[in-house]
């Protein structure tokens, strides 16, 4: 075999398992929202600059920051299907995985451990991004730290970020690494300044050509920067890491130690990478998102830990067994398990697109009540849980819902949020009857535990005319409808 079959076909195995590893069924609550963009745009031709998905605000200013990576998830779900969907991202997912592993081999050009590092994060942590357009700043972000530990190659950066800043909002993170980067390439004369002023340029330059201009700068730095947002809990991913529950506290703990432990057990990394773990540290303690950057900056230095204990394990394992042994049931127990774990994924996949119903089930949708919507006269102006908006959205098109993923972003008067109003509404707080009043609510589709759910069926005042074992659908009595 030659060296460069030897050199390749270990890193498409690699490729392969970590492909494998990162196939999910489509469970992200948005995804019927990507697709009735995607939709929306590839049918007319154009990007929107307002949002009419909504019955509440019939056109409501908006910047759709994903809007390439909708399109193509459009287009992959119109030809290929749900499968289609999953290969499509799952496959930029493990890309961005893989240079991880990329960099890891440049801190560490002999490194033992970054390939099984890599197998048992994408197995654990990386679920998280699957089926997403995040994907796609995993990916890039990823491929920008490559680029810039390597110092080659940098012409493809402007590129980089033409792509990026159309498929997703992750890429300020991008240009935060790629200034930390330059400016020390800079003061170490790496680099001509002439060629980083143009650099630099030709970056901000392709931030540029976009739908919106610079106007699709402002949707990112409000979520990071407004506190209101990353404090209302109207997305998770924008909560601080500390007020994520254990795992991520977890997380945020050994991040600390890592990067304490770099210059106690002097970890030769460059100043950029030390940098930009603090910084991207700093910034997830406000933003849970950022976390998975941080992890892409923290894994090769969790290898060269690694390293620095066991230098080199092989000549151990030839010359004792007692450690052989051990060895080798490991291993075996290793990929035994990853193993399991591939036939796992595909079987969870297969299993949720056999049919709709399967697919709902393994979402939280609500399947049973949605079909019955289409069949039924049920009124339009549906309060409908904030999670539920793209299914319908996907489920019942040319139908308006109260909430989906653009109304994250809603301001009904200054400072105050369309999902403050939701909030009180389903929690029966002090104003929930003048805010029904207020939204002309007609019906409601809500899991059965929630407080506005348990109250209705009690009053008077609203019938149910569809429950099933989760949910419960109810209509005003006010308004004469037949069902």
């Amino acid at each position: 075999m030659s060296k460069v079959c030897k050199t390749i076909f270990p890193k498409l195995c690699l490729l392969l398992i970590l492909f494998l590893l990162l196939l999910r069924p489509i469970t992200d609550a948005d995804f019927g929202w990507h697709l009735a963009i995607g939709e929306r745009i590839v049918k007319s031709g154009s990007v929107p600059d307002f949002d009419n998905f909504h019955f509440h605000h019939p056109v409501f200013p908006y910047i759709y920051y994903s809007w390439g990576s909708q399109v193509l998830i459009f287009l992959a779900y119109s030809h290929f299907g749900l499968w289609g969907v999953t290969l499509f991202l799952a496959f930029f997912a493990s890309l961005g995985v893989f240079f991880i592993y990329k960099t890891s081999r440049l801190v560490n050009p002999k490194t033992y451990f970054a390939p099984l590092l890599l197998i048992v994060i994408t197995g654990l942590l990386f679920v998280s991004v699957n089926i997403r357009p995040q994907v796609f700043s995993l990916f890039f972000f990823s491929l920008l730290f490559y680029l810039l530990a390597k110092n080659r190659d940098l012409f493809w950066v402007p590129v980089i970020f033409l792509a990026w800043v159309n498929l997703h909002p992750g890429y300020p993170a991008g240009v935060l690494l790629f200034l930390i980067f330059l400016i020390w390439r800079i003061l170490q004369k790496e680099i001509q300044p002439r060629k980083a002023i143009t650099l630099t340029l030709a970056v901000f330059a392709s931030l540029l050509v976009n739908p919106y201009g610079l106007k699709m700068l402002i949707p990112p730095l409000r979520i990071v920067t407004n506190p209101v947002l990353t404090s209302l809990g109207i997305n998770l991913e924008w909560m601080p890491l500390w007020q994520r529950g254990l795992p991520h506290q977890i997380f945020a703990i050994i991040s600390i130690i890592i990067f304490v432990l770099i210059p106690l057990l002097k970890i030769k990394i460059i100043l950029p990478h030390f940098l930009s773990i603090i910084l991207f540290f700093l910034l997830s303690l406000r933003n849970t998102r950022v976390s998975m950057l941080l992890l892409v900056l923290l894994l090769p230095v969790v290898d060269l830990f690694l390293q620095k204990i066991f230098p080199n394990p092989l000549p151990l394992f030839k010359k004792k067994l007692t450690i052989t042994l051990p060895f080798f049931v490991s291993l075996v127990v290793f990929c035994l398990a990853l193993v399991l774990r591939i036939i796992t994924n595909l079987g969870e996949v297969d299993f949720a697109y056999q049919n709709l119903k399967n697919l709902a089930q393994v979402s939280g949708m609500p399947y049973e009540a949605v079909e019955y919507i289409k069949t039924h006269n049920v009124p339009e102006r549906l309060l409908n849980e904030s999670a539920w908006g793209g299914y319908l959205l996907w489920q019942l098109p040319g139908r308006k819902v109260f909430y989906s993923a653009s109304m994250d972003l809603c301001e009904v008067s200054p400072g105050r949020y369309l999902w403050q109003d939701y909030q009180e509404m389903i929690a029966l707080g002090p104003k929930w009857q003048s805010l029904l009043e207020k939204y002309q609510i007609e019906a409601v589709l809500l899991p059965k535990f929630y407080p506005l759910a348990k109250h209705l069926q009690k009053s008077k005042d609203w019938k149910i005319i569809y429950e099933d074992n989760l949910n419960i659908l109810f209509a005003t009595q006010k308004v004469p409808f037949s069902f």
